[in-house]
C-alpha cells in the first residue's frame, strides 16, 4: 500500500506484484545507460532487488532494450523492441555471453541508445569473458550499453578485481526499514503472509525477494530454513578459524567486527572477508566495508559471542518470538 512518506512508483509493477520502492540513488547512477557505451555491474546480497532495479532502469524509461534472465533462460524486450525469438533460441542452446551479445547488437542495430540487461550473468559467462565484453562496450564497438547483475560472491570478487576501468560497479544494498515495510505491507495485503514484519525484518532485512519464500512458512518450515542457513554459516566459520589461525572465541569476535563495519586491516582479516563473500555470508558494501547478506547471520554470531552457538529454535525465539508461539 502506497504511503505518502515513501519513495514509490506505482506506475511500475515488480514481479512480486508490488510498486517499485526507493532506489533513487542507484537510478541516478544508472542515468548514463541512455548515453550508450557504458558497462554497469549491479551487485549485492541475494533478493535485495537487483533484477527489479535493472528491469526498471531499462523498462520504465522505455529504452530500446533486451533483458536476458540467465538463471531462467528467458528473454524479454523493452521499448519498441519485440520479444527476440532468435536470442531466446541461442540462450536455450547454451550459447555463451559473447555470442548472445553479438545477437543483441544485431537486434538493436539502428537504435541510438540500446541497452542489454544480463541478469545473473554467471550462468552464461565467466569473469574473463565479461571483462572482454565490457571493454568492447566501453570502446563503442557494440553501440549499446550493458547492465549486468550478479549475486554469487565467488564471481563477484573476480569482477571487483578485473573490471575496474572497464565497468561501473554499483552496490545494491538492503532497502531501509520504512521502504521494506511498504513492500511487505503491499505484498501481504495482496497475497497474505504468515510472518509478521518484525520477523521478516529480523531474518532477512530489506530483501523483498524473500517474501514468496518465507510468507507461506509456519513454525516448522521456518526452523528448517533457519537451520540450513546456520549450517552454512557454521561451515564458513570453521574455515575462518583456519584462516585466522585463531580459537573459536577470537574467530567469533573478528567475524562480528567485520560484519558490523570493521574494515579488514590485515591480510588475514582480508582473507576472512573474502571467505565470507565467497560463501555468500557477507558482501562488499559501499565505503570499503563488508556487511552480512542477512541479519540472521549477525544475530547468530552475536548470540555465539554471548553464550554458545544457537539452535534454529533458540534463534527464532530471539528474532521473532511471535512466529514460534
Amino acid at each position: 500500500m502506497e504511503q505518502p512518506s515513501l519513495d514509490v512508483d506505482c506506475s511500475w509493477r515488480t514481479r512480486l506484484g508490488t510498486c517499485f520502492y526507493n532506489r533513487r540513488r542507484e537510478l541516478r547512477l544508472l542515468e548514463t545507460l541512455a548515453d550508450g557505451r557504458v558497462c554497469i555491474v549491479l551487485y549485492g546480497p541475494r533478493n535485495v532487488g537487483k533484477s527489479e532495479l535493472a528491469r526498471y532502469a531499462a523498462g520504465h524509461r522505455r529504452l530500446p532494450g533486451i533483458i536476458i534472465d540467465a538463471r531462467k533462460a528467458r528473454v524479454e524486450a523493452t521499448g519498441p523492441i519485440r520479444p527476440p525469438s532468435s536470442l531466446a533460441r541461442l540462450l536455450l542452446e547454451g550459447s555463451r555471453l559473447a555470442r548472445l551479445v553479438e545477437e543483441a547488437v544485431r537486434l538493436l542495430a539502428g537504435f541510438v541508445s540500446g541497452v542489454l540487461v544480463v541478469d545473473e550473468f554467471q550462468f552464461i559467462g565467466g569473469v574473463e569473458e565479461l571483462e572482454a565484453v565490457c571493454k568492447l562496450v566501453q570502446l563503442g564497438e557494440y553501440g549499446l550499453s550493458m547492465l549486468v547483475t550478479v549475486s554469487e560472491g565467488a564471481i563477484l570478487l573476480g569482477l571487483l578485481e578485473r573490471l575496474q576501468g572497464y565497468a561501473h560497479l554499483i552496490p545494491v544494498e538492503h532497502l531501509d526499514k520504512e521502504h521494506a515495510r511498504g513492500v511487505y505491507d503491499e505484498y501481504a495485503e495482496k497475497r497474505g503472509c504468515r510472518l509478521s514484519f518484525r520477523c521478516f525484518w529480523g531474518l532477512v532485512g530489506g530483501a523483498p525477494g524473500y517474501l514468496p519464500l518465507l510468507c507461506p512458512l509456519g513454525r516448522d518450515g521456518l526452523e528448517v530454513w533457519v537451520d540450513g542457513l546456520l549450517r552454512s554459516l557454521w561451515e564458513a566459520l570453521v574455515e575462518a578459524m583456519d584462516v585466522l589461525k585463531a580459537e573459536r572465541a577470537r574467530m567469533f569476535s573478528e567475524v562480528y567486527r567485520l560484519l558490523t563495519g570493521g574494515p579488514p586491516d590485515t591480510p588475514e582479516k582480508l582473507k576472512l572477508a573474502h571467505l565470507l563473500v565467497e560463501r555468500n555470508i557477507a558482501y562488499p558494501a559501499a565505503g570499503s566495508v563488508y556487511r552480512p547478506q542477512l541479519p540472521l547471520y549477525l544475530h547468530a554470531v552475536r548470540r555465539a559471542l554471548k553464550g554458545g552457538w544457537p539452535s534454529a529454535p533458540k534463534l527464532l525465539e530471539e528474532i521473532c518470538p511471535e512466529a514460534v508461539g
